[in-house]
This record gives C-alpha cells, structure tokens and sequence, in this order.
C-alpha cells in the first residue's frame, strides 16, 4: 500500500503543477475581468503554499487505506489545492485553508477507527422495498407534471422554455424528493438490476430519471448516475488514480489547446468552475463576514443575528458581488467560520468528519463511491441544512444504513422490513 500511497502523491504533484500552469498562464490572463481571478507573484506566499502542500501530503502517509483514505485525497486534490494557488497569487484570506486542513486532519483519526455497521442484522428484500420507496416518490412527479413534460428536452431542444415554466408550475414539495430519487435511490437501483441483468427494471428506472429530468430539463438529475457508473469499477486506490490523472490531463491539454487554438472550454467548463469559482467565492464571503458572523442564521435555526436572510447565496451574489440574480454558492467549509468565527469551523469541521465517519462505518461497497463522490462536491457548494436536506444527503446517510452495508460474515439473522 505504501507504493500506492506514493504513486497517488506523486500525481497529486502533477495535478498541483497543471493546476498552477492552467491558472497562471490562462484563467487569470483571459478570466482577468472577472472576479478574483488575478495573478500576482508573491515569493513569501507561493512558499508558505508549497510548504502547506508538502506537509499535509506527508500526513497522508497516516492514513489508513479505505473508504476515508479515498475521501481524504478528493478532498485534499479538488478543495484545499485550488485555495493553495488562490492564496499564492489572488491574495486570498488564509482562513478557508485552516477550515480544510482541520478537517483533513480530523479524518486521519477518523480513518483509524475500525467499527463497522456490518455485523448488524440485514433487511430481506432490499432492492424491492428500494423500489417501492422509488416509485411512491415518483408517482408525485407523474401526478402534478406529467401535462407539462417537453420529450424535445431529450434532444436538447426548448431546454430553456421548459426551465422558464417549470419556475412557475415546479412546487417546493417535489424539489425535496428530486435528490432522494434522482442521486440516490435510481441510480442505486439501476446498477443492481443491470448486475442482475433484470433489463425491464433497469429500464424502468432509466425511464423514471428521463422522465424527472423532463420535469424541468435540469441536467443535474444525470449526475449522480454519471458519478456512479465512472466510479463503478475499481479500488478506492483506482478510483483515486483514474480521477487524478483524468483530471491532470484536462489541466495540460487545456492549457495546451487554449495556446495553440484559444479554445477555452476544457479550462473554463472543467477547471474554472469547479475548482477556482468556489475558492474565489469562499474568499468573498471569509471578508465580509469577518467582523459580522451570521451565528448560523443561514440554516433556519434560532440565531442571534437579527440579520435574517432569505437567501444567503442570493444576498451574497446580489448586494455584496453586486451581480443581480446571481447565487453565489459556498459550502459547509465557509460556513463555519462565516457563523462563528474559529469556533464555527471547529464545530463544522466535527460535522462534517462525522458525517464521513457515518459513512465509513456503514462499510458501504466501493462501486457505490460515485453517490459519495457528488456529496463530497457539494461540500464545497451548499450549506449544511441544504446538503442534508435539499440534496438528499441525509436520506443517502439512512439509505446506506439501512440498504448499503455490506453483509457480515457471521450467521447473523437477517429481519425482515
């Protein structure tokens, strides 16, 4: 393992470097306009980030491997690099890299702890019930939507129009059963009938996805389907391989294309968004928050700040980066310290290491890792009540709980639902 703990850090380097080269070189020169994106050489802060890289790559080495070991590198390669290199030359607060770090720090710990949920009894008849579950959630879908539904969306066509309606007719209640459906329970579904080979339950839940992406034309139904099935295959060592060398070559052949051609769309789609917007965003909101904490007003819970947002995101984007309509989504690592200052993070930190520790003592099997995947992003991009609720994250926790573990090697009576 030690070999492949090496391999891994090496390429996290590599990544590191395309990741430098594809800021420095391009992002900050063609997306200079843009907020935040600038680039700016200061030797003591490209310094104190390499240093920080170098010492948190060498605590990976205590890690120990499985479930938390692969949490542990995505979060590391897609969350903590791209604030490295925004600190080392947009300037950027140093806060949000603490938050990152005490977190990566939390789950060594966590990774050493060796209970598991597996030697608990089983529920019978698992992917039965999973489907009952599926289709009482879909059937409000079908009921309030079905007079709606535009098939031309499957080609791509009036995609707009049907989101412009969809504002006006959509109803709060089915977006609370979206992500339970649609990044959970469908593409749990779908991989276990095509292992069966049940191909009319695999394409009924197929159809069910189609048909929930028509009610809106929403693309992001697609993608915990997407994520399961790239991360079907393979160890927590392979996913992490596959991941880190695909995501490094976008990185150089981006840079390489947008000098030899000014295409931008590898950089912009693939590197921009995911990995700059949010640091450059996080930043915005570490500043004016620094001196005004929200003391978690933004979960709906009681608050001592009389400063009641009915959107955050929105008040953000809106009043203080002064884009009218714009969302600016951050997640659970800004939260904490934008609601309590170090104590927040601290206390963000344990929720969110908690909620990876659930996870791992569930012992859920590796081709599930695609669902963990999508969370792991929206860690990044949506509050905490917002992840857990809206997203579906709790459901996904009692799902792999009750649904998701693996079964125990002992003769433990298995209960019926």
């Amino acid at each position: 393992m030690k070999k492949n703990n090496l391999t891994i850090v090496f390429i996290e380097v590599i990544f590191y470097i395309g990741l430098l080269l594809s800021y420095t070189s391009v992002i900050s020169v063609k997306f200079g306009y843009m907020l935040g994106f600038v680039s700016n050489f200061d030797l003591e802060k490209f310094t104190i980030g390499i240093l920080i890289l170098l010492i948190i790559l060498l605590l990976s080495f205590l890690l120990e491997y499985g479930f938390v070991w692969a949490v542990w590198h995505f979060i590391f390669s897609m969350f903590l690099m791209p604030e490295i290199i925004m600190f080392q030359f947009a300037g950027t607060v140093y806060i949000q890299i603490f938050s990152l770090i005490t977190v990566l720090v939390l789950l060594i710990i966590v990774s050493k702890i060796k209970f598991r949920f597996s030697g608990l009894p089983r529920i019978i008849n698992e992917d039965k019930i999973m489907g009952i579950i599926a289709i009482l959630l879909f059937l409000p879908f079908l009921i309030l939507y079905i007079r709606y539904v535009d098939p031309k969306n499957l080609l791509l066509i009036n995609v707009y129009d049907t989101r412009t309606l969809f504002r006006t007719v959509g109803h709060t209640f089915t977006s609370y059963l979206n992500a339970p459906l649609v990044r959970v329970l469908l593409p749990i579904l779908i991989v276990r009938k095509l292992e069966k080979k049940q191909f009319k339950s695999f394409l009924l839940y197929l159809c069910m996805v189609l048909y929930i992406y028509l009610c809106g034309a929403l693309k992001s139904v697609f993608i915990g389907l997407i994520a399961l099935l790239i991360f079907y295959r393979g160890t927590y060592y392979q996913k992490c391989k596959f991941f880190l060398c695909s995501i490094s070559a976008v990185t150089f052949i981006g840079t390489l294309l947008s000098k030899l051609t000014g295409s931008l769309f590898l950089l912009d789609v693939f590197i921009r968004r995911v990995f700059f917007v949010p640091a450059t965003l996080n930043d915005v909101y570490n500043r004016y928050f620094s001196n005004n904490f929200t003391h978690f007003s933004q979960t709906g819970l009681p608050s001592l700040n009389h400063n009641n947002y009915d959107s955050l995101s929105m008040y953000v984007g809106e009043q203080v980066i002064g884009q009218s309509g714009y969302n600016a989504n951050v997640g659970v690592f800004t939260e904490g310290y934008i609601s309590a200052g170090i104590l927040g993070i601290l206390l963000m930190s344990f929720f969110i290491v908690l909620i990876i520790g659930f996870i791992q003592m569930c012992d859920i099997d590796p081709k599930y890792f695609g669902i963990v995947f999508v969370y792991i992003y929206y860690f990044n991009t949506a509050f905490s009540t917002t992840l857990l609720v809206t997203h579906g994250l709790l459901f996904f926790m009692v799902v792999s709980f009750l649904f998701l573990r693996k079964k125990s090697s002992s003769t433990a009576q298995l209960i019926s639902a």
